[in-house]
């Protein structure tokens, strides 16, 4: 039951004790006539205190006390068997439970069940300024959340006066019961004509009838009816009962099903209102939160979600919405807590998506933990490997990330991605040139992406290019090897750019070597540079349309002075 006190299950457990020591009976203790020998009680009634509003703490019990009177000295035990007071207070005082003071809508159910009780009569009773009292009542039948029939409310001066128009609204609601029973028994049975025919009859015997409309909707809803049906019977039983949970929820999904997402929002907002343990409702709000972009709201319903019920469902729910609003550290956090809670959570996919999470928050070591322990459990995964040592090398383990690709392409030649990031790491190691060229020619031996490779290729000859070492000859011939191994990965008007640009600066400054050194090797290099100038730059003109002609005006001209060096330098048998 409430916090308040004991728990439900510690309450109910004090029922045996209850019903042994013969606390329920036929007694003179209560104001309806015992029962004959031979005669059977008729259904269970039970009511504990209202919930007072002025004059005083306990005026919801004093009222209740006159209601539960006036309603046992109106029935037969025959037709309704009231529990008197004296078994509710004995009852709820050895539970630990104040009998003067109202119990919540969740403890007055689990009170019914305790006592078998398949009618229960709950509410408000208001001091009025006028000095009188006013009660709104519900009567529920059978203890479920969605029979609940509101009563209308009532006004007196006096509290038996009161307590005599409650009881005539209860008499005049209670109409429809034989007929909501019966509907509710023949749609368990799956005769929904004849149930159907029953939950008329009870709308007709009582036209404000909410159980018999809340019947007709759990038949529409087993029927699979369509939106509409739903909606319709949904709006005539909110319009009796606004709070009805089971009409909220059949409204909520129907607006679902029209895409009327404002309408369904409201309806879902109020059934949280009014059950605000629905997790149902809740899980189904923040998706449409999140559909919509609200994703504030969405995060403060998952965050009590989760405080609530932190499984697996729900951590996996607020990890997505974390990750949708970019709150990268938190979301790592999560992540991790739902593997904790969930091994079965712990995927592949869910590893990668922490890995980038982890990235974007810029939290390169635990970027490296999640790619360790993501190895760890998937050791085959060629991809989450190749993460792995992209970690390493961010945390600048180069060293390890380089035994670890070479460890994979050794495993698995053609694991996407592996032989350039082998490349990257050697060429950031210094190994030279001859190293990370075999090593790309031999990813696009075995398939690696050539678009990849063409880019980092091209990205180590530009590196080169720039270098300041003082061969600079040496720096230019390495970025040409790079560019034209580029051009065969996936040839491209900037790559033809490069090589026909750098060919033709490396001609020039081998033109302005000293006359010692121009030798028949150097004349010879020259020629090829500039053929190579003259027939990339050409292929680039399209895109470098301002440059291009410039530069083959003088690739050209160098050609020329190139074939005259070679003539006067190079013997006849060269």
């Amino acid at each position: 039951m409430s916090a308040r006190s004991r728990s439900s299950r510690a309450v109910g457990a004090l029922l045996p004790l209850t019903l042994l020591a013969g606390a329920i009976s036929t007694s003179a203790a209560q104001p309806q006539s015992p029962l004959r020998p031979g005669q059977s009680p008729g259904p269970r009634f039970i009511m504990s205190a209202l919930k007072g509003e002025g004059d005083g703490p306990r005026l919801g019990f004093q009222v209740a006390n006159a209601v539960r009177e006036r309603i046992a000295s109106e029935f037969d035990m025959r037709a309704l068997w009231v529990v008197p007071e004296s078994t509710i207070t004995n009852y709820l005082v050895r539970a630990g439970y104040p009998a003067d003071q109202p119990l919540s809508t969740a403890d007055s159910r689990q009170l019914a069940r305790s006592f078998g009780a398949e009618e229960l009569l709950n509410g408000v009773v208001t001091k009025t300024s006028t000095g009188g009292y006013r009660v709104q009542a519900a009567w529920s039948l059978s203890a479920r959340d969605d029979m609940v029939q509101p009563l209308p409310a009532v006004e007196a001066t006096k509290i038996s006066d009161v307590a005599k128009l409650v009881a005539r609204e209860f008499q005049t609601a209670r109409r429809q019961v034989e007929s909501v029973q019966r509907c509710v028994n023949l749609a368990r049975a799956r005769n929904y004509t004849g149930a159907l025919a029953e939950a008329r009859k009870a709308i007709d015997a009582y036209p404000r009838s909410v159980l018999g409309r809340v019947c007709v909707a759990n038949i529409y809803d087993q029927q699979k009816l369509g939106a509409d049906s739903m909606l319709r019977i949904s709006n005539e039983i909110l319009g009796i009962h606004p709070e009805n949970a089971r009409a909220l929820a059949f409204a909520a999904d129907a607006y679902g099903e029209k895409k009327m997402v404002d309408e369904q929002i409201r309806a879902l907002e109020q059934l949280l209102r009014v059950e605000p343990s629905n997790r149902r409702a809740r899980v189904v709000l923040i998706n449409v939160y999140a559909g919509r972009d609200q994703l504030d709201r969405a995060k403060q319903l998952i965050d009590t979600l989760v405080a609530v019920e932190p499984d697996g469902e729900s951590l996996t729910l607020q990890l997505r919405i974390y990750l949708r609003l970019k709150a990268w550290a938190e979301a790592v956090t999560i992540g991790e807590r739902l593997i904790d809670t969930d091994t079965s959570a712990a995927t592949r996919d869910l590893f990668v998506r922490l890995m980038a999470a982890a990235d974007a928050a810029g939290d390169a070591p635990k970027t490296l933990d999640l790619a360790t322990r993501s190895v760890g459990k998937f050791p085959n995964d060629d991809e989450l490997t190749v993460l792995r040592v992209q970690s390493l090398r961010k945390n600048g383990q180069l060293r390890q990330a380089l035994a670890v690709v070479t460890a994979l392409v050794d495993r698995s030649p053609r694991a996407p991605n592996a032989w350039t990031q082998k490349a990257r790491l050697e060429q950031e190691l210094g190994l030279g040139p001859d190293t990370v060229l075999s090593t790309l020619g031999r990813g696009l031996q075995n398939g690696e992406a050539r678009a990849t490779t063409a880019l980092i290729a091209r990205s180590f000859g530009l590196a080169a290019s720039k270098d300041t070492v003082p061969d600079k000859l040496g720096a230019l011939r390495t970025a040409l090897r790079y560019y034209k191994l580029s051009a065969t990965a996936q040839p491209g008007d900037t790559t033809s750019m490069l090589i026909g640009s750098t060919s033709l600066s490396l001609a020039q400054r081998l033109g302005t070597e000293p006359p010692q050194a121009k030798r028949c090797e150097l004349a010879r290099e020259m020629q090829n540079l500039t053929a190579d100038a003259l027939i990339e730059l050409p292929k680039a003109g399209r895109v470098y349309t301002h440059l291009v002609p410039d530069l083959m005006a003088k690739a050209t001209q160098m050609s020329t002075y190139a074939d005259r060096l070679a003539k006067a330098v190079c013997q006849r048998n060269d």
